[in-house]
């Protein structure tokens, strides 16, 4: 009951109710149990930790933190907007934190959520050793890894860090118990998951819900991937120009993403008004950071005038653009699970 009536409070303070399986999950997490959340993407799943902080210092009776571990800047720069927006506060170490004060202000514990890179919380250092002293190591109640499917497709060489993810609980107090966010995993992964988190299956509860979206449709056509087969879209844009359907185009490399949107630009050069309202843009790993901000800052608008993103999977994970009707795969994916959250 008293965890109820705290989920209460919550709710009528943030103006919003809880979803069944976020307080599922909530309830687990601060019983001190391991804990992987699956849900489908648009649930809310970062509305589980957002809150964490509060509700257990309302148990605990003392300040209290979470560390959030976190696969893309531009993930973790989306997260932090939307949690000065509800007034909690929260930053981030790593190599787009351009403030090394900030390490002063997490160790006295000005935080409640401090986000962070797998590399820089294990990579020893300064952004290392912010999380590893003070006050808000000392008060962390709860690991979280978002987008825990990065564990599975993104450890090995090509980010390692990620496979080592379990040794966050020898530098955390005794009985943090760790969550694993994600919106899709197949019985593999989530295998891997327990076992790259040194999660017991046993003693791991895990909450989750079909990823059925009877909103969605699919479409496939063989292709020769020549921009070409893009002429459609190039039209559209021509004729339609800021009603444009937003589209997002993932492709499988960097060239990929250049060449589309040069062919796009290059359709598109004669028309001043489109031009100068960059209804066009790309988003990928080597995107000038001016270029990304905007991009972020733009695209998930109602009225924005961006309209057709040209981008590798860099983009999108677990950014919320409510309003995207059009997703073009160029190219397949690695496996259905990157399709999935494509």
């Amino acid at each position: 009951m008293e965890i109820d009536s705290y989920l209460s409070e919550i709710e009528d303070k943030y103006m919003f109710e809880f979803k069944d399986k976020q307080r599922e999950s909530i309830e687990n997490i601060l019983q001190l149990n391991d804990t992987v959340v699956i849900l489908p993407t648009g649930y809310g799943k970062s509305r589980i930790y957002f809150h964490l902080p509060e509700l257990f210092e309302k148990l605990s009776g003392e300040k209290s933190t979470v560390l959030v571990i976190s696969p893309l800047q531009a993930l973790m720069k989306d997260q932090i907007s939307k949690l000065e927006q509800l007034n909690i506060s929260a930053t981030v170490v790593g190599e787009c934190q351009p403030d090394k004060g900030v390490v002063e202000n997490i160790a006295a514990g000005k935080y409640c959520i401090v986000f962070s890179s797998p590399e820089a919380a294990l990579t020893p250092g300064l952004w290392r050793t912010s999380l590893t002293k003070g006050q808000f190591h000392s008060h962390i109640k709860a690991v979280v890894i978002d987008e825990a499917h990065c564990i599975t497709q993104w450890g090995g060489e090509f980010r390692r860090h990620y496979d080592r993810l379990a040794e966050l609980r020898s530098v955390v107090p005794e009985k943090t118990p760790f969550v694993a966010l994600t919106a899709t995993s197949t019985k593999s992964m989530h295998s891997e998951i327990l076992k790259k988190l040194q999660m017991k299956p046993n003693g791991t509860k895990t909450i989750s819900k079909l990823p059925e979206r009877t909103n969605i449709t699919y479409s496939l056509k063989k292709s020769s991937k020549s921009v070409h087969e893009l002429e459609w879209l190039l039209k559209d844009l021509k004729t339609n120009s800021v009603k444009t359907k937003k589209t997002v185009i993932y492709c499988r490399s960097i060239l990929s993403c250049a060449d589309l949107f040069e062919y796009f630009v290059s359709g598109i050069e004669h028309n001043r008004d489109i031009l100068d309202n960059r209804l066009v843009a790309m988003y990928h790993r080597s995107t000038a950071e001016t270029n990304k901000n905007h991009v972020l800052n733009e695209f998930p608008n109602e009225d924005s005038t961006i309209r057709i993103v040209f981008a590798t999977v860099a983009f999108g994970m677990g950014v919320d653009i409510p309003d995207i009707e059009r997703v073009v795969h160029w190219g397949a994916p690695r496996g259905l699970e990157q399709f999935s959250q494509e």
